[in-house]
């Protein structure tokens, strides 16, 4: 059975790329990107904005179970 995820990380380089393949219709893998709660789920952190549009911005934010954030991407 063929792996649907690779991970390919080059020696000496500062980048890791992840690839994967879904078998589903394109229209839910896009759902699964735009819409806050969906991304939630699967990334498990608290998206705190989220524009899906051309230069459109994001903020993510997860806290450990003391409420301390322990990482914020924007």
């Amino acid at each position: 059975m063929e792996q649907k995820t690779k991970v390919n990380a080059e020696n000496g380089k500062q980048e890791l790329v992840i690839a994967r393949e879904f078998d589903l219709p394109l229209e839910l893998l896009f759902k699964a990107y735009e819409e806050p709660e969906i991304v939630e789920q699967w990334m498990g952190t608290k998206v705190l904005k989220l524009e899906s549009k051309r230069h459109g911005s994001y903020q993510f934010e997860t806290t450990d179970a003391r409420g301390n954030v322990v990482f914020r991407a924007n």
